[in-house]
């Protein structure tokens, strides 16, 4: 009888090469598992995408990398014909989807997780022609979530976010959007917007507000307008540690809006750069594809609960 056939896609750049390290071992597990592997490093941006487009013939696709690279796997996954069960090993520095999606962060027992998990279908989102898999943002603190360091983020939280961000409050950007969605129409001065799928953002929990479901097919979308000064920013942090909406922050939950804007915006999309647009449409894709998950995590995942039940009897 023939061995179903894996493929092994991986960025050797993700967490500083942690598994290029361990590639021999990896292999060694998927082939102890039954498997017959083909192993491709990915080397130039977009290259995971066009590798998973071409994945109909394999039975199971495990990627290893950051969110850029699950980002690029899914996008092609998403085009290919008949698409592999997928898998996933967290190895970048933030890893907000695999968080989500109780994915561990040790690589082995990921890799157990990829191996012998259950597919859990979660939303994708679509911003223009480019799909993300847990956020798509703009604005002041698209950068902040990236590049504030990890151990002031451990030490203080959302904390971190507030002090980068007033050091930063001196070169505040706005853009004049139109937001239309759900029959509604908002006007404002918007010095940050984020499109997410996640319980986590830039590592930090919380940050996308409560009620999160990965699989309703509705993306959470929060707006922060311009401050006029800094006690009005000082305001506007506080309703951010409060999580709920008010005059300086629209926070709404959405399967589809479109932003048209006075001057091109700069996108980040699951943490690298998403292009520069004026006018863009956002679509929530329900329930597009499914990640393999720890069964034994079915409880933790924030997601409907017959969905959970399917999966459990599925199992």
């Amino acid at each position: 009888m023939d061995k179903p056939r894996l493929l092994f896609l991986y960025n050797p750049s993700a967490g500083v090469g942690k598994v290029n390290e361990r590639l021999g071992e990896v292999v060694e597990r998927i082939a102890q598992a039954g498997y017959e592997i083909t192993v491709h490093p990915t080397g130039a941006a977009g290259e995971a995408t066009q590798i998973a487009a071409q994945a109909a013939d394999f039975d199971r696709l495990i990627c290893a990398g950051g969110d850029g690279t699950l980002n690029e796997t899914i996008s092609g996954l998403l085009r290919c014909e008949r698409p592999p069960t997928l898998g996933y090993l967290p190895a970048g520095t933030t890893n907000d989807f695999a968080s989500s999606l109780s994915i561990p962060k040790n690589l082995f027992k990921a890799l157990e997780v990829a191996l012998t998990g259950v597919p859990f279908y979660c939303d994708i989102g679509r911003l223009g022609a480019r799909n993300f898999v847990y956020v798509a943002a703009f604005g002041l603190f698209t950068d902040v979530s990236y590049a504030t360091p990890q151990s002031m983020k451990s030490l203080f939280g959302y904390m971190a976010y507030v002090m980068e961000g007033v050091k930063r409050l001196g070169d505040i950007r706005s853009f004049h959007c139109q937001v239309e969605h759900d029959g509604q129409v908002e006007t404002g001065d918007y010095i940050f917007g984020a499109i997410t799928n996640s319980i986590s953002m830039g590592g930090i929990k919380g940050f996308t507000g409560d009620h999160v479901l990965l699989d309703d097919g509705l993306f959470e979308v929060m707006l922060i307008r311009q401050p006029a000064n800094l006690s009005e920013f000082n305001a506007t942090v506080g309703d951010l540690l409060k999580k709920e909406a008010s005059p300086r922050i629209d926070w709404f939950h959405t399967e589809r809006l479109t932003l048209r804007s006075d001057a091109a915006i700069s996108w980040t999309i699951d943490g690298e750069f998403g292009g520069c647009q004026k006018d863009i449409l956002f679509e929530g894709q329900k329930r597009a594809l499914g990640i393999l998950v720890d069964p034994k995590q079915l409880d933790k995942l924030p997601a409907d609960p017959a969905h959970i039940e399917a999966l459990r009897a599925a199992d």
